[in-house]
């Protein structure tokens, strides 16, 4: 098996995750100001793939990002991301 396909759903979802923040231009206290229990500690860890996310810490990131769970999962979030 290639190295670059043993990449896990973690690490993807936590790229995918600080790609939102990103092209929203929220910052890690944006985030903890706007939901109860993230910190910028665990925010960083969820997009570093070293922690899991669970399915209602998702959904509150998802409801700041304005974008839905079928759009979170679809493989065209990065088309347009510029490099």
């Amino acid at each position: 098996m290639n190295k670059n396909e043993n990449v896990s759903l973690q690490v993807i979802y936590g790229l995918r995750l600080r790609y939102l923040r990103e092209k929203e231009h929220k910052t890690f206290y944006y985030i903890m100001y706007n939901n109860e229990g993230i910190t910028a500690t665990v925010l960083s860890r969820y997009e570093n793939g070293k922690k899991n996310i669970t399915a209602q810490k998702l959904e509150q990131l998802l409801a700041i990002y304005e974008i839905s769970r079928e759009e979170f999962f679809g493989p065209d979030l990065f088309i347009n991301q510029k490099p």
